[in-house]
């Protein structure tokens, strides 16, 4: 089975939908505007696939859905075109690739490494976070939120870091969900596992 097939049309809007939580059918037809026959076939693919699971609801309420499908493992599906060397894969995530992944993927390319560097050093002081976003509005200087584990917070000194002859200054800020999340808007999160962002 072509995998691009996969992500396109209805099958990617119920990828999208689930990436945000588990779902019934009905749930996936209602947000998407297509039909149970067409939300039901698509979920057949996706599950042959492996992208995404069932889970069959025992001493269900009446009313409630009978199957609840989420995605099944967090991978990415990379396409690779670079001159010598071309490559599609499916590939399983860690948190930390898919930290690095939303750090490239972030719209200002020329501060990606900026961002990966002012995340290793988050890495080497504290690993007790949960949650790490980028504040948009001190752009293009780079400050990172962190939002730590109860009583697990230390402070960051900000550091000077230099590439291609720019330099910049990382600063580290504690915060927390409810703060951040008065303001979506002003920040890109690069580390969420917990899914407590409210996107801007």
């Amino acid at each position: 089975m072509e995998k691009e097939t996969l992500f396109v049309a209805v099958k990617w809007e119920i990828l999208k939908s689930l990436s945000k939580g588990k779902k019934s059918p009905l749930e996936l037809s209602q947000e998407t505007n297509s039909s149970v026959s067409n939300i039901s076939q698509a979920l057949r693919f996706l599950e042959l696939s492996g992208l995404i699971k069932s889970e069959r609801i025992t001493n269900r309420d009446k009313g409630k859905p009978r199957v609840m499908y989420s995605i099944a493992e967090d991978t990415a599906y990379l396409i690779i075109t670079t001159e010598g060397f071309t490559k599609k894969e499916q590939v399983k995530l860690t948190n930390r690739k898919k930290t690095l992944l939303k750090i490239w993927l972030f719209e200002h390319a020329n501060l990606h490494r900026f961002i990966e560097k002012a995340y290793e050093n988050i890495e080497q002081e504290t690993p007790n976070y949960e949650g790490i976003l980028l504040n948009k509005n001190t752009l293009p200087n780079i400050e990172l939120n962190i939002i730590p584990k109860e009583g697990h917070y230390k402070k960051i000194k900000p550091i000077t870091y230099d590439y291609n002859n720019i330099t910049k200054e990382i600063t580290y800020v504690e915060n927390n969900w409810e703060t951040i999340n008065q303001n979506p808007e002003y920040y890109y999160a690069i580390h969420d596992p917990l899914l407590k962002y409210k996107q801007g």
